[in-house]
């Protein structure tokens, strides 16, 4: 009866170590765009099992808004190539939308480094995330870019991503 019951518990005991992703955070990670998941990430933020969960959820936020960063400023620099070969660089950019795909995702990069810094179930700190730091940290001089677009346009705009940079 001993061997049974110590069965029993082993069994439970690794199928609770072993457990995958919670189901909020799995909804998290199969998000297309940024909206979606800020959205589910700030509903769901308290049912997140641990910091862990709520590292990896705002990394997955800091990649959907790098995606659109990504995708702006290569539309710039396809357009500037165009220039220097002496052709005209005309595909619009979203300036506006880069700019704040920026703060979205140094935001978020900062979010996930301060989870991935804090203690797990076991109270053991293993960062997985810990080359997010430099590419959050390259994030700082589009900052500056966005406090040079938003001046004279929209002065708390261009406030918040100045002193963001600082």
């Amino acid at each position: 009866m001993k061997k049974i019951i110590l069965a029993v518990m082993m069994l439970i005991g690794t199928s609770t170590a072993f457990a995958g992703d919670s189901e909020p955070l799995k909804a998290i990670l199969k998000a297309q765009n940024y909206a979606e998941a800020a959205n589910l990430v700030q509903s769901t933020l308290d049912q997140l099992a641990g910091n862990e969960e709520k590292a990896k959820a705002y990394n997955r936020l800091y990649e959907l808004a790098m995606k659109k960063v990504n995708y702006e400023e290569g539309i710039q620099l396809e357009n500037e190539t165009q220039k220097q070969m002496g052709k005209e660089g005309n595909k619009p950019v979203d300036e506006k939308g880069l700019y704040a795909a920026v703060g979205a995702a140094f935001n978020s990069g900062v979010e996930a480094i301060k989870y991935d810094n804090m203690p797990n179930q076991k109270g053991k700190v293993k960062p997985k995330y810990a080359a997010l730091v430099e590419s959050v940290y390259k994030l700082r001089n589009d900052l500056i870019n966005g406090g040079v677009y938003y001046q004279g346009k929209d002065d708390k705009m261009a406030y918040k991503y100045l002193a963001e940079y600082v």
